[in-house]
């Protein structure tokens, strides 16, 4: 497994910090970004990595602006509260929290959250990966689609001869078949 790629969102006055700071010890885990406002820098963002974020301290509108920042596919969320709230529930919901930790005690509350949240959060960039590539699979196919009925209309061959055609071309060219397919089409000619 991948090594922990962790940022951590709290203020210096929290509550929690002594046990967050035992556990991270604990697991050996030094956050890759260590954050006590908003707004957070783009660099922080656009790592893919688990946040850890404790709400104590943070006013309404910091959370707000923060919940924000840290939805989306390349952030894992585990949201840490000395107590429950309508506010918790907010930043859970807002954030897409993958974890939710209540007034944590022991640091190995902390570390079973952060790890859950951490194997959950490699699974969904996996799953976002893995969809990125099926959606330029598939356009792919419909460029090479478009380029194979070009050629079958401008040589008056049938579609696997014009098939043929486009894969001899991008054989010949050295190109993927789809290169193959969109320089023709960009051409208009066969």
């Amino acid at each position: 497994m991948p090594e922990l790629s962790l940022a951590l969102l709290q203020q210096e006055n929290s509550p929690l910090r002594p046990v967050v700071q035992q556990a991270l010890d604990q697991d050996r885990i030094v956050p890759r970004f260590h954050f006590h406002a908003p707004p957070l820098p783009a660099p922080a963002l656009e790592t893919a990595c688990c946040w850890l974020w404790d709400l104590a301290g943070f006013s309404p509108e910091q959370m707000d602006s923060l919940a924000r920042e840290l939805s989306g596919d390349r952030q894992g969320v585990v949201v840490a509260s000395p107590e429950p709230g309508s506010r918790l529930v907010t930043a859970v919901e807002s954030c897409q929290a993958l974890q939710l930790l209540v007034n944590p005690t022991r640091p190995d509350q902390v570390s079973a959250a952060i790890t859950c949240a951490a194997q959950v959060h490699r699974r969904v960039i996996d799953l976002v990966a893995e969809r990125e590539e099926v959606r330029q699979q598939v356009a792919d196919r419909v460029v090479v689609e478009q380029a194979k009925r070009l050629v079958m209309q401008q040589r008056g061959i049938s579609e696997p001869a014009a098939m043929r055609f486009l894969q001899e071309s991008s054989r010949r060219r050295n190109q993927k078949l789809a290169v193959t397919a969109r320089k023709i089409l960009s051409k208009g000619a066969a």
